[in-house]
């Protein structure tokens, strides 16, 4: 092979990798908007001042949050953070339940990126 070869064999794998990136994230997109659709359809009926809607936003912005992080974000406690997690239907990670171990519990969706503004505030 020559040089402009190999060259031009680099570029195209290369592009062949953004077109692979570029595809997992619009498929990841379509998840995460079918995933808000199921979860917002949860709240029909709901009182107006709910907190439901900004723990479904909180979730989505974040693939991993503690129940800590809820309350402090939506500025509930950590129990009523906890049945709002139970009433969305989120998975927890570490098991053990959504009542269990003082509410320490980590609630998680599957997402590969995290919203760097809520860093600083959830731990």
């Amino acid at each position: 092979m020559t040089g402009q070869t190999k060259s031009t064999a680099a570029l195209l794998a290369i592009l062949d990798a953004f077109a692979e990136v570029a595809s997992a994230g619009l498929k990841e997109l379509d998840r995460l908007v079918l995933v808000k659709g199921q979860m917002e359809r949860r709240l029909r009926r709901r009182r107006k001042n709910s907190s439901l809607p900004a723990l479904i936003e909180l979730v989505l912005a974040r693939p991993v949050v503690s129940a800590g992080c809820i309350a402090a974000e939506l500025k509930i406690s950590q129990r009523a953070a906890l049945d709002l997690v139970a009433e969305l239907g989120i998975r927890e990670v570490t098991g053990g339940g959504a009542t269990g171990r003082g509410g320490s519990c980590r609630i998680a969706r599957t997402c590969s990126s995290a919203n760097p503004n809520h860093a600083a505030s959830c731990h």
